[in-house]
């Protein structure tokens, strides 16, 4: 199961924010991550072993923001390219590999810049 830390916000597709209509293009939920925000999970994977996470994400504001994917001690922060719409997500893939058999995936609101 996934545990979060911050302000983490579960965004059904289709729900109303005012007197806008809450898009999540390739599925039925989304989370909105807070400023330092973060979710994770445990994960069971083999030591030694490479892995790849595909995720798809958007900003929500014109400011600069940033994902950081982590799996210890890998870590990638991913500067997002495109602006939440209707039209979809930008699609991201990252890979590690695996420096134990058990692991702890973390996406992480780096914040925004100054």
């Amino acid at each position: 199961s996934w545990k979060s830390n911050g302000t983490v916000e579960l965004v059904e597709s289709g729900q109303k924010q005012g007197a806008m209509f809450l898009i999540v293009p390739q599925g039925t939920r989304a989370v909105r991550l807070g400023n330092d925000a973060e979710i994770s999970q445990e994960m069971k994977v083999e030591k030694g072993s490479l892995y790849s996470i595909t995720f798809g994400a958007a900003r929500t504001c014109a400011q600069l923001e940033s994902l950081n994917v982590s799996v210890s001690p890998a870590s990638q922060t991913i500067d997002l390219q495109t602006l939440y719409n209707v039209q979809g997500w930008d699609l991201y893939a990252w890979a590690f590999e695996a420096e134990e058999d058990d692991v702890r995936v973390v996406f992480r609101n780096t914040g925004m810049e100054d």
